[in-house]
Formats: C-alpha cells, sequence, structure tokens
C-alpha cells in the first residue's frame, strides 16, 4: 500500500528542487479540513523564472483511499511538468493520461473496488495560460470585477444537460434526475477519461488578472457572488486564500468537505 507521508515528501522535495523565484506572478495555497476526518486534497506548484506550474486534486468521497490518488495524482503532473515543460504545453494531457494509469495500477495492486480524485494541471509559460482538468474542482479567471470559470464540470449535470440539448430526454426526466447533479462522471482513477478538458490555445493573461483554483468544497460553502467580493477587496493572493478560507470555517456547515485553494495573480507583465 502506498504511503500518503511519502507521496507528500515526494512532492516537496520536488518543488524545493525546483522552485525558482518568479518576478512576475504571486501564488498562495491554503487548505482545511473541514468535517472529514482524513485530508483527501492535495496541492503543489512550482515556480521558475518566468512559468508556473500548479496542480490540484480532490480524492472521490465514497471511494477508498482518495487521499492517496490525489497525492499520486499531483506527484505525476509534477514529474511531467519538470520533464516536459519545456518541450510544449500537451504534456497535460500525458500527464493526466499518465495519472489515472498510475491510480488505476494502485487500484488493481491493492485489490481495492475502487479510488480516484478530480484534478487540475495549470501551466503558465510567461503570459500564456494552459490548463487541463478532470472532474468538478475549477478553475477561475478573474478579470474586470467578473469571476469566469475555463472548465467544465465533469458531473452528472453536465451529462443532463448535453442529453437535454440533444432532445434525448424530456424535460421531465431531466428534472427528476437533478437529484443526481452532483455525482462526478469523470476522473482519475476512472480509466478511459471520457472528459478531459484542455485549452490547445494559450490563453493570454494581463496584469492584475486572478486565477482561482478550487477543490468543490468552496463552491458548496461559498456563492459566486461572495468569492468575487473577497477578491474585489483583497488582491493580494494570500489575503484572498485566507480570507476565503475564514469564511469557509464560519460557516461551519455540518457537513464541509475538504477544501482546498490557489491563487495566483500576474503581478506584471513580461
Amino acid at each position: 500500500m502506498e504511503d500518503r507521508e511519502k507521496i507528500l515528501q515526494k512532492i516537496n522535495d520536488l518543488t524545493n528542487e525546483y522552485n525558482e523565484n518568479n518576478d512576475y506572478y504571486k501564488i498562495s495555497t491554503i487548505q482545511y479540513l473541514g468535517t472529514r476526518e482524513n485530508q483527501e486534497d492535495t496541492v503543489s506548484y512550482i515556480t521558475q523564472k518566468e512559468n508556473v506550474f500548479a496542480c490540484l486534486a480532490d480524492g472521490i468521497g465514497g471511494l477508498e483511499f482518495g487521499e492517496i490518488a490525489s497525492g499520486l495524482s499531483v506527484l505525476t503532473l509534477l514529474k511531467h511538468f519538470i520533464t516536459y515543460s519545456s518541450i510544449n504545453n500537451q504534456f497535460l494531457v500525458s500527464a493526466m493520461q499518465d495519472a489515472d494509469r498510475r491510480v488505476m495500477q494502485f487500484i488493481e495492486d491493492n485489490h481495492l473496488s475502487g479510488s480516484g480524485c478530480t484534478t487540475i494541471g495549470i501551466f503558465i509559460n510567461k503570459n500564456d495560460l494552459f490548463f487541463s482538468s478532470v472532474g468538478d474542482s475549477s478553475v477561475f479567471l478573474f478579470r474586470n470585477n467578473q469571476l469566469q470559470l475555463l472548465n467544465r464540470h465533469h458531473n452528472y449535470k453536465l451529462y443532463l444537460d448535453e442529453m437535454l440539448q440533444k432532445e434525448r430526454i424530456s424535460i421531465k426526466d431531466y428534472r427528476v434526475n437533478l437529484n443526481k447533479k452532483d455525482v462526478v462522471i469523470s476522473y482519475i482513477g476512472k480509466g478511459e477519461l471520457r472528459l478531459l478538458d484542455f485549452n490547445k490555445q494559450g490563453f493570454k493573461l494581463k496584469e492584475g488578472d486572478i486565477l482561482l483554483i478550487c477543490s468543490d468544497g468552496l463552491l458548496s460553502a461559498l456563492s459566486n457572488e461572495l468569492i468575487i467580493e473577497v477578491i474585489k477587496k483583497n488582491k493580494n493572493p494570500t489575503t484572498i486564500t485566507t480570507s476565503l478560507m475564514n469564511l469557509v470555517r464560519m460557516k461551519r456547515r455540518e457537513k464541509q468537505d475538504n477544501t482546498s485553494i490557489i491563487t495566483i495573480l500576474k503581478e506584471r507583465g513580461i
């Protein structure tokens, strides 16, 4: 059985070895256990002189050893970044596929009924943003006081929306099945990665842009409107992450999920 602490140590060793000073982007991360017994989210990032790589994974609730799956996924993405980031951005897709294989191998080796995690990888090459995501964690861009979701949530509601749009189900059936809307339908460890979001062309970031990457624990506690208000008042990434997490804690929700946040500010142009 893989050891969570050993995986986290490998992640820390990689980030310590490859992190460099970056004068263009400021980054802050924060995590909260919530009411769960285990922290099943994993976050990490590496900065280089003009580049940034960040990743976040969230263990799937109801499956076994989500904390191992998320750790393995983040570790795999970091290794791909270190190896391939200087070549092109397509390493994000191959990294996700490799992470999926790695978690599936973990399931097989330990005779588990299932395990998995959502995963997001963010690669900023100077001014160009590339991302890849699987599952229902989020990548937001805050620009001009507006919060834009850049990826899709791979949940049952996405499936229902597509079926309704194609007129393959009635509005009645759509509404009946909305009670399952939050069930994740694509994740690392499921195999095949039928749903995998990524952008082929770099998204141009502007000075003052803020990226917010988060697990679903944040959105289950705070509305988009409240998140926008926090970011408006606090342009510093550390203050943003701290303020958002303080609000999550203040909610004191009975079933608060693990919550992880990565905030990235483009402080100046390159």
